[in-house]
């Protein structure tokens, strides 16, 4: 009981031990599938807010280098009218209908900068008066009119030389720019504002940039969420769910703002992925932490196991080796009365009682000794061409005096055709007996035992029944056990170490057959024995 007690304690330390570390590790895993999500989550969001500044700075370059403009103006003399050329390539230059009424070019170019909004570069407006009469032709104005562009282009040059110190008085007026660059654009939609193949060469561009080579899907959407301007995906309700989002042009003060959303279908995937490593060490230990502790108390309980059949085995034994030995010593006793010797008939007697404890013990020996010989993991057969019927009569004439002394019977059915085998005669011979001596035992009175053989399946199939106590499921299972014996109550009315079967039944593989049981408490067992047929060319 105190041993039961110590075992119980140390499997339950072992299940606390074991319980632990899986939970270490399963928190570890756990921890490491988290960092990795925030990780994405910092990584992806660091894209989303990239995007958004370089469309931001897109914008304010375009509006800034867009604004550069100049042109000339045409002046009648004494008349206030006037006409404009726009800018163009000179190889486009082309005078407008109204040239052929003006006069003499007159007056000196001018020119006038301002600074238009916060990015540093300029919107310059240059202006050149030019006044004519009419007797000028053609060919004088178009001169005039290369004069001027040279001179712009030489004013640009010297412009861009003052743009870094113009740059610094910029952020005295930052606001104020801000302000008036968005009353001028600030009307314009989303849709006018960005380019959707240009937002996703960015949203791939800042993705990259950030490790994440991973699908994903994206739309644009005001600042209720209800509406999607445009986008790329297959499920807008999960897309508007996502938490990754971004502000777009987060600087503008008037208007309505708008989101970029962006979802990733197999995120979850992506994740774990990335913690494939963790997963798979961690997986990989958990299991042979598993099978370890799985192990170890398996060999705990077969080891406990052992010890109770090795002392049901010890006690069996000696209950076995007592007696013959106990009997055998009365009559030696016996023989040394001078007055019993006078007589022969008990003389006779005692000697011929010593004789059958001698076999009785020598066979309780040689069970021992076919025990040890399953121990070994390479049996040596002496094989030869046996005949089955043979046997299974020689073993009969055994088994039959103590299936009469019990009233008993045997019936006899012999079918095989050909019963020839190849197997080692004085084992197949302990098969049998030990199948017949296990019916005789396990038949509480008159024993009704059948044999039969019969071919089936190139095989040759030999059969005991038995009309005894039968075997429940529990006991057909370990019925091939070591040391198994079936309960038959507090009475050692059965004798034997519990070997026979399982010498049966290795003695079967051996030979290459099989063995089955049948079996149905109070209803008496079939056992079924398969071995394969001699065959000449062996």
């Amino acid at each position: 009981m105190k041993k039961r007690k110590t075992l119980i304690v140390i499997i339950l330390l072992m299940s606390v031990a074991l319980t632990a570390l899986v939970a270490f590790q399963l928190y570890w895993i756990k921890n490491s599938l988290s960092i990795n999500q925030q990780r994405f989550d910092q990584e992806v969001q660091e894209a989303l807010n990239n995007v958004a500044e370089k469309l931001e700075q897109q914008e304010m370059l375009y509006n800034a280098y867009t604004g550069l403009d100049y042109s000339i103006k045409f002046f009648m003399e004494g008349e206030k009218d006037s006409f404009t050329i726009a800018p163009l390539p000179k190889a486009e230059l082309k005078l407008p209908e109204k040239r052929k009424t003006f006069g003499s070019i007159k007056g000196q170019p001018s020119f006038e900068y301002t600074l238009s909004d916060g990015t540093g570069s300029f919107n310059l407006e240059v202006e050149k008066e030019v006044y004519l009469n009419k007797n000028d032709t053609e060919a004088n104005l178009k001169k005039e009119i290369m004069n001027f562009y040279d001179q712009f282009d030489s004013l640009r040059d010297r412009v861009q030389d003052y743009d870094i110190k113009l740059a610094k008085a910029l952020n005295k007026s930052d606001m104020v720019k801000v302000v008036l660059n968005e009353l001028f654009y600030g009307k314009r939609t989303i849709t006018n504002r960005i380019n959707p193949e240009e937002l996703d060469s960015l949203l791939h561009a800042e993705l990259g940039n950030n490790g994440i080579d991973l699908n994903y899907e994206y739309g644009v959407t005001n600042v209720s969420a209800d509406t999607l301007m445009f986008a790329h995906t297959t499920d807008k309700s999960k897309l508007l769910e996502s938490t990754f989002k971004t502000k777009l042009f987060p600087n503008d003060i008037i208007g309505k703002a708008s989101f970029l959303y962006i979802y990733f279908p197999n995120e979850t995937g992506y994740i774990v992925k990335q913690s494939a490593i963790t997963l798979g060490s961690s997986g990989i230990l958990i299991m042979i932490i598993l099978i370890c502790f799985g192990y170890a108390l398996y060999i705990i309980i077969r080891q406990k196991k052992i010890s109770e059949i090795k002392n049901d085995f010890i006690n069996n034994m000696t209950h076995e080796f007592k007696t013959p030995i106990a009997t055998v010593s009365l009559a030696c006793e016996a023989l040394q009365d001078p007055e019993i010797r006078k007589i022969p008939e008990f003389y006779d007697r005692y000697l011929r009682i010593i004789k059958d404890e001698n076999n009785r013990l020598g066979t309780q020996v040689e069970k021992v000794l076919q025990m040890a010989t399953l121990e070994k993991e390479d049996i040596k057969l002496k094989r030869d061409k046996v005949d089955v019927e043979e046997v299974i009569c020689k073993a009969l004439e055994n088994i039959n005096l103590q299936v009469e002394k019990k009233e008993g019977k045997i019936n006899l059915d012999l079918k095989a055709r050909n019963h020839q085998v190849f197997a080692d005669k004085v084992h197949l011979t302990n098969i049998v007996h030990n199948l017949l001596d296990n019916a005789n035992k396990y038949s509480p009175v008159k024993p009704k035992i059948s044999i039969q053989t019969y071919n089936q399946n190139g095989d040759i199939r030999i059969k005991v029944s038995d009309n005894g106590i039968g075997m429940g499921k529990d006991a057909v299972d370990k019925i091939f056990e070591k040391f198994y014996r079936v309960p038959t109550g507090n009475l050692h009315d059965v004798k034997g170490f519990g070997l026979g079967l399982t010498y049966v039944k290795t003695m079967v593989n051996a030979h290459g057959g099989d063995i089955n049981v049948i079996s149905e408490l109070g209803k008496g067992s079939t056992f079924e024995i398969s071995l394969p047929l001699y065959n000449e060319q062996i």
